[in-house]
């Protein structure tokens, strides 16, 4: 049979490439000891068209032998290589790397399961790699390398090429700055939820962001990955719909380009509309972005209204964005990601309409690389209510079978593809997204993901790999630990035994105390358990407390302990208020600001837990202080208001050492002193006056400031820990808790609030 058009996308670096490559990355982790690794890429090492490894050392041998199909496929098996027989730890935020002094025997070939393994998010470029430079992305990709990760998105500098292609037709510098957003929400403008928020970009980032793309997507290709470039997905600009200069009028009179007649009003003012049959309309509002006299530039997005015929518009912008990208990346690797339709409705719920949006954009698509394979985040087939089967069939099924791959976005707890019949045919990618804003937390639903890869395999549909599409990075990383080696099982594990052997590679040892408190942290969680692992880890002493995977899990699990007892005392204490017990509610809410306060403490010890160096990371791309103030709002304001006023609220809220003390902690201090003086005047507490006061005296001021915080954490993170734990301890017992004196009451005679919690 012929192979399926997808089959098509492959690694375009050749086998030299890529065996430098891995040797390369294998160096930056292992020093003068990555002589006693040697790396072979053979493509004819596993079943056609599978990702294959192969390990091979003898016990008199020095060195380990590491054969991969491709460069991916090396270093992935490198990777479990250290894991597995060597007890190393590689993650995002932290490292664990003792490796012994004779690098074990092995003998092991293990070949994917599925052809893809697909990484990122959309929003991941906000949440997460914003504020990157080359050194952050150098060691990510290494990182996407090491677990097996062969289909990335690469979205840096977009706006660089859109920006070079508006302008071309016409539009002016100061109409793109209030379109395109601010950098913590370009991920946003990009799928067309909003315009010019954040913004305007300054001149300076659109280079950086260009030049660092071109550093991303050679680096990946060079190991052996294939890049995911964006596509027009019908976003434009308000200006586009006005009458302007076009580049026709150049091209029409024969007149050169550097002619000062370009620049002359009288020539410009003879003005025509680009696209005169363009169709187009405003999509939105999305998450309370509206537009209004209020609101300048206008917030909400336009689209290009996509017919059946192949429009001037959406071919004339695909044709020049891709053939920018292929000029600017040295060619293009044929797999395009378009999202036509992010948590907003079409404008039609007609089946001709959405047939003819899908065929406009794969057939623009193909117009400019007649190998083009269109991939699209599944995320909206969520919305049930407008995606019916017959709706998503519609969309699905006007492009071509094996020239769409789907990505089954959130699969690990809402999959698509059985309610979607497979999607129609389509092959899809099963996704976990686990993670929204880049929040911390200790969360997951690995027995989801153990099995429901498997059982999505059996299925009888065309799954074609699988997928970590998390909107946020550097958090709770033992999920993501897990689910990148599931492309590589056929079968389901003992998620306890996975658990046990997730510890010993962690920390480099086995603490059988470490060990306990992972194999409890894998079952379901209550104030008690966090209590009992919270414990476990204080309890640790000798080397491993020196370990940085172990200071940053015992900050992070003392975190989470302490969050899950604020949401204890912050129940408690709302019981009190409605009940109208003034005592208690002061003893309730008094511990809460405590327990808060002992959270900023633990904070402050460890550096990935520090607002400051969020802060610093985004400033340190500033050329001018203008620069500077405008990339500190942005990084303020997506982590508190997320708009100019808290359209999305604490969405991407983060606890780190800073916004706990300055945000968090001051607002919580302000909301517990209305409900005090409520209380003791017997006035009814006004919601939305309180939201209105919060807002100018604590909100707004905050994304607005310019204070610096600490970038180096701040004393020890193990004795600061142990005096917490000494405070608290006896909160943690579920025999010595306060019980909730109004379990058992009437309903109580208080209003309940529309945002007692934020």
């Amino acid at each position: 049979a012929e192979a399926a058009a997808y089959e098509n996308l492959r690694p375009s670096a050749n086998k030299d490439v890529q065996q430098a490559a891995v040797e390369a990355l294998i160096h930056r982790i292992l020093g003068h000891r990555s002589q006693e690794v040697q790396v072979v890429i053979d493509p004819s090492l596993g079943p056609s068209r599978t990702d294959t490894f192969k390990l091979e050392k003898s016990s008199e041998e020095e060195k380990l032998k590491v054969t991969g199909s491709s460069g991916v496929a090396a270093a992935f098996g490198f990777n479990h290589y250290l894991k597995y027989f060597c007890n190393v730890h590689i993650s995002w935020e932290v490292e664990q790397l003792q490796v012994p002094e004779k690098l074990p025997p092995v003998q092991l070939k293990v070949s994917a399961q599925d052809k893809f393994r697909y990484f990122s998010n959309v929003c991941t470029w906000s949440y997460s790699y914003v504020w990157w430079g080359w050194e952050e992305w150098q060691k990510h990709i290494d990182w996407m390398a090491l677990n097996g990760i062969n289909f990335p998105l690469a979205f840096n500098g977009q706006e660089t090429i859109w920006r070079k292609i508006y302008l071309s037709l016409g539009l002016t510098q100061k109409e793109l700055d209030s379109f395109f957003t601010g950098p913590a929400f370009l991920a946003w403008g990009r799928m067309g939820n909003l315009q010019g928020w954040g913004g305007p970009l300054p001149r300076k980032w659109y280079e950086q962001q260009l030049h660092l793309n071109q550093q991303i997507v050679a680096a990946m290709r060079d190991l052996g990955m294939i890049p995911i470039l964006p596509a027009f997905a019908g976003h434009i600009p308000h200006a586009l719909t006005r009458s302007f200069l076009s580049i026709l009028h150049a091209d029409v009179l024969d007149i050169p380009s550097s002619s000062p007649i370009l620049s002359d009003p009288a020539f410009r003012l003879a003005s025509v509309r680009v696209f005169p049959d363009a169709k187009v309309h405003q999509l939105g509002p999305w998450a309370g972005f509206i537009k209004d006299k209020a609101c300048q530039p206008p917030l909400a997005s336009n689209v290009l209204e996509l017919k059946e015929r192949i429009t001037s518009a959406t071919t004339r912008v695909t044709l020049d964005i891709q053939q920018h990208q292929r000029e600017t990346y040295n060619g293009t690797d044929h797999a395009y990601n378009c999202d036509p339709f992010n948590e907003m409705q079409p404008s039609s719920d007609s089946d001709t309409y959405l047939k003819s949006v899908g065929k406009s954009i794969f057939l623009s698509m193909t117009l400019a690389d007649s190998s083009a394979i269109w991939v699209l985040q599944g995320w909206l087939f969520n919305d049930e209510s407008y995606w019916t089967k017959g709706r998503a069939h519609s969309l699905l099924t006007s492009v071509p079978l094996g020239h769409l791959i789907v990505l089954d976005l959130q699969a690990e707890v809402t999959p698509q593809y059985e309610r979607l019949d497979g999607f129609f045919g389509q092959p899809y990618i099963w996704c976990m997204l686990h993670d929204f804003g880049g929040v911390l937390g200790m969360h997951g639903d690995l027995k989801s993901v153990n099995l429901g890869v498997v059982k999505s395999r059996q299925y009888g549909a065309e799954m074609i790999g699988t997928g970590m599409t998390m909107e946020g990075i550097n958090q709770n990383y033992v999920v993501y630990d897990f689910m990148s080696e599931t492309s590589w099982r056929d079968s389901h594990v003992d998620i306890y035994d996975w658990a046990q052997g997730y510890a010993l590679r962690r920390y480099g040892t086995s603490d059988k105390n470490l060990a306990q408190a992972w194999r409890i942290l894998m079952g379901i969680h209550n104030l008690t358990m966090w209590g009992e692992v919270w414990s476990l880890f204080i309890k640790s002493e000798g080397p491993v407390t020196s370990l940085e995977t172990f200071k940053y899990d015992l900050v992070d699990i003392t975190r989470q302990t302490l969050q899950v007892l604020c949401d204890f005392y912050f129940v408690l204490s709302m019981s009190a208020f409605a009940y109208e017990d003034k005592h208690l509610f002061r003893v309730f809410s008094k511990t809460f600001l405590e327990i808060m306060a002992d959270e900023e403490k633990i904070l402050s010890t460890e550096k990935h837990f520090l607002l400051g160096l969020w802060l610093a990371s985004a400033k340190k791309f500033a050329t001018t202080q203008q620069e500077e103030a405008l990339y500190e709002l942005n990084a303020r304001n997506q982590i508190t208001l997320w708009g100019p006023t808290g359209e999305i609220r604490d969405y991407a809220a983060k606890q780190w050492s800073g916004i706990v003390r300055d945000y968090f902690a001051p607002r919580y201090k302000m909301f517990f002193t209305e409900l005090r003086e409520s209380l003791e005047s017997g006035k009814k507490f006004q919601q939305k006056l309180f939201d209105e006061q919060v807002f100018l005296q604590v909100e707004q001021p905050f994304t607005l400031q310019h204070q610096s915080f600490p970038i180096n954490p701040q004393g020890d993170a193990l004795e600061r820990a142990q005096e917490i734990f000494s405070k608290w301890k006896d909160h943690l017992n579920s025999t010595q808790l306060p019980e909730n004196p109004f379990s058992t009451s009437k309903d109580p005679p208080s209003d309940v609030f529309s945002r007692l919690r934020r």
